[in-house]
């Protein structure tokens, strides 16, 4: 019974499954792993696990639809560009290296998807013919549309790896009379040399395919000058995404600032409506300007004694909004300035009103960076702001 390495392999004698790992035919020897163990055992000692199941149960063969070549419908080249990108002009004979998804190296590759690519403004129809040195064939005749792909087949790179023989013939569909007769005739051996050569350049570029030419040709100047308009129409409409996602991100960012104040009134109003008091005292807003009231715009103190007189009664749960209202108002008034800083004291506390300073400012696109380090005036009580620089 013939075996090769990696085949599931089961003992006659108990019928355990297992894995050959290793056979010497001229010894009748092999090593099977079973359950994580190697252990040597005859060849005559083992079959295919699958030749008792077979034994064993009936199976009905259910008869399937043969389905010809020419059934096969066309893909259109719209599906084909979105499926595989290859820039050189002509026609190409493309190779997509699949790998082992543990590993992306030489090693690792365990097949190669085959394409024909048609970088033309002209349909071909062609025939392909594929040998390799275990005398497997594989033939197709089918047509690829311009600026389109065509997938082939998949090989092996085992097989690729032996010097297969690869055979393309084809012509263009619609001859225009001012025009020659574009057609191509390829027969070639692909060498593991060759091969290798094209892996690694492959890699070198960062790449996920290599082509090999079969048709090459000049296009007409129309043709290049649509094929540079087309480019440039890309590389617009790239940079007209950037500019909108750019200032779609801006006015996002300028959409929490406002909703994070509008959210701050509502709290306000909401806590003073249900304030058990006959008569909901509302928070005390002094009546005069942020700038005069601190004497430095640079520095701004959120005690809550700092900002209202002693004599007026804030309920407990409206002084932290208070404090938020003024904070926004001086990083509002920074920002306008054009300050390149500007200093919170928040105090220390349980840490709700730094939380919350701290919150805006990962929201706020002026602000570069801010450090709550100890300071000998302030402790860990306030908070350094640094805006962007601003550029004329």
């Amino acid at each position: 019974m013939k075996f090769e390495i990696g085949d599931a392999v089961a003992l006659k004698s108990t019928g355990e499954e297992g894995i050959l790992r290793s056979m010497d035919a001229k010894k009748n020897m092999a090593e099977v792993q079973i359950n994580g163990i190697v252990f040597p055992v005859h060849l005559d000692a083992l079959e295919h696990p699958y030749l008792n199941l077979f034994l064993k149960q009936k199976f009905v063969v259910k008869p399937t639809q043969k389905k010809h070549i020419d059934s096969v419908p066309v893909e259109k080249s719209q599906e084909k560009n979105a499926t595989i990108a290859f820039e050189n002009y002509g026609v190409h004979l493309v190779f997509v290296p699949i790998y082992n998804p543990a590993n992306f190296d030489l090693d690792s590759i365990e097949r190669a998807k085959v394409y024909l690519v048609n970088n033309t403004h002209e349909a071909f129809s062609f025939t392909y013919n594929f040998k390799n040195n275990n005398g497997q064939n594989f033939s197709i005749q089918s047509e690829v549309h311009s600026l389109g792909n065509f997938y082939i087949h998949n090989i092996e790179y085992e097989d690729l790896a032996t010097g297969p023989y690869f055979e393309l013939i084809g012509a263009q569909q619609l001859q225009k009379a001012s025009t020659k007769l574009l057609q191509f005739e390829q027969n070639f051996q692909l060498k593991p040399k060759k091969l290798f050569q094209y892996i690694q350049e492959m890699q070198n570029k960062n790449t996920a395919l290599f082509g090999i030419p079969v048709l090459q040709y000049e296009p007409d100047a129309n043709i290049l000058a649509a094929m540079q308009r087309n480019r440039e129409a890309v590389k617009s409409a790239k940079s007209i995404a950037k500019t909108e996602k750019i200032a779609i991100q801006a006015a996002t960012e300028k959409e929490i600032i406002e909703t994070k104040i509008a959210q701050l009134k509502n709290v306000a109003n909401k806590q003073a409506q249900t304030a058990t008091t006959p008569k909901p005292i509302q928070a005390v807003k002094p009546k005069y300007n942020l700038v005069t009231h601190f004497a430095n715009p640079f520095e701004v103190d959120l005690h809550i004694e700092k900002l209202v007189p002693q004599e007026v009664d804030i309920p407990h749960d409206a002084k932290l909004t208070l404090q938020l209202e003024y904070f926004l108002k001086a990083l509002e008034n920074a920002i306008i300035n054009k300050q390149d800083r500007l200093v919170v004291i928040h105090g220390l506390g349980k840490g709700v009103l730094k939380a919350e300073i701290h919150g805006i400012l990962n929201q706020t696109k002026e602000v570069h960076s801010y450090v709550n380090e100890y300071s000998h005036k302030f402790g860990f009580g306030s908070t350094e702001i640094f805006f962007n620089a601003k550029t004329e």
